[in-house]
């Protein structure tokens, strides 16, 4: 074995305890905080029981990003669910509920402006109308800037998903959730099985790059199915607010569409808000 080679085995070998005992930690975190949120739904749910819902309110806001230094998605997700109870209830004050879940939805966008294509989603479709969080319609200029910032999160939505696609994406090549084990070993094998340690590090580095590999799969096959279920909503949504919105001229809401990569899709949008004219009519 060459000097470099064995150095490298030496440092894996000194640091192997304390980087598993590192990722030990993190799983535990992890744990302890998908438990916390979990628990937090649960008592979501508790309070629209009870019709409270500013209680429901300040639970979200209080937990708003509760999580991030473990895990972003995880406080996002805990939004949106939390946001979800006061907008599926059947609350006796109902527009204020639904204000209350599109504010806690617009606030999470806001801070999480780099939060992924799929989760955006779900946040995005939360945003329905335009009231605010106390249940009321903004008027006049106030109801005009709502709209287009409610058109430009829904846009903003769309354009991302879309460029978030891979075009080399083969849904006939998914990934095996394993790689091709060591010699005398069956597929599926767990590293810590084999006893060579070289063979055991090897090994457990091609899983890794494996399941990555899997994880990304998995990941465009789900975001397209989002961009079908979800799309028509949203188009349908930027429709309804642009058809609302006296000042927005057809070459404006154009050049709000702008970013989405589909331009069939934005031409028969713009089309439906704004049919086009027949020469001499």
């Amino acid at each position: 074995m060459q000097v470099r080679q064995l150095v490298v085995v030496l440092v894996l070998l000194l640091l192997g305890g304390p980087m598993r005992a590192a990722a030990e930690d993190d799983q535990n975190r992890r744990a302890a905080a998908a438990q916390a949120a979990v628990k937090a739904i649960e008592r979501a749910r508790e309070l629209a029981a009870l019709q409270d819902i500013d209680a429901i309110y300040a639970l979200a806001d209080h937990l708003m990003g509760a999580w991030d230094e473990v895990d972003p998605d995880l406080s996002t997700k805990c939004t949106i669910r939390i946001a979800s109870v006061l907008g599926s209830v059947d609350f006796d004050r109902g527009e204020e509920a639904e204000g209350a879940s599109q504010e806690l939805a617009m606030r999470e966008l806001e801070r999480r402006s780099d939060v992924g294509p799929r989760l955006r989603f779900r946040l995005a479709v939360l945003i329905v109308t335009v009231v605010d969080g106390g249940g009321k319609t903004p008027e006049g200029q106030a109801l005009a800037r709502h709209r287009s910032k409610l058109i430009e999160i829904w846009v903003q939505t769309w354009a991302l998903a879309l460029d978030a696609l891979d075009a080399k994406w083969d849904p006939k090549r998914k990934p095996d959730a394993y790689p091709t084990p060591p010699d005398g070993y069956e597929q599926g094998v767990r590293p810590e099985r084999i006893k060579d340690e070289a063979v055991r590090g090897k090994y457990a580095s091609a899983l890794a790059r494996q399941r990555e590999r899997l994880r990304a799969w998995e990941y465009q096959e789900g975001l397209r199915k989002d961009i079908k279920r979800y799309v028509p909503a949203l188009t349908s949504r930027i429709a309804g607010a642009a058809r609302l919105h006296p000042a927005l001229r057809r070459h404006q809401l154009e050049a709000a569409l702008r970013p989405v990569s589909d331009r069939s899709a934005v031409a028969a949008l713009l089309d439906e808000v704004h049919p086009p004219t027949r020469a001499g009519k």
